[in-house]
C-alpha cells in the first residue's frame, strides 16, 4: 500500500488512478481529520465477500473450538516478522 496526502492525490490524480486500475495498487490517502483507502473494485469486492462470509459464519454459530491462532506478520513470532 502506498501512502499519499490529499494534496498529492489532487496533484497526481490521473497517475494515482492509473496505478490503482492498471497495477492493482492500494493507496492510503492521509487527510487532516481522517484517512481514506483507495482500492480497485476487485479488491473491494473480495474484501466485502470475505467479510460477509465471516459474519454469516459467526451468526450461524459455527464452532471455532478447533481453531488455533497462528502468529502473523509483525508479532515477532513468524518468519514474516
Amino acid at each position: 500500500m502506498k501512502t499519499v496526502t490529499v494534496k498529492e492525490l489532487e496533484e497526481r490524480y490521473d497517475e494515482i488512478l492509473d496505478d490503482v486500475v492498471d497495477n492493482n495498487v492500494h493507496y492510503l490517502i492521509k487527510g487532516e481529520q481522517s484517512d481514506v483507502v483507495l482500492v480497485p473494485c476487485s479488491s473491494y469486492d473480495f474484501l466485502l465477500d470475505t467479510y460477509q462470509s465471516w459474519v454469516e459464519d459467526v451468526n450461524s454459530g459455527s464452532n471455532f473450538d478447533d481453531w488455533e491462532e497462528q502468529p502473523g506478520p509483525g508479532t515477532g513470532d513468524s518468519e514474516f516478522s
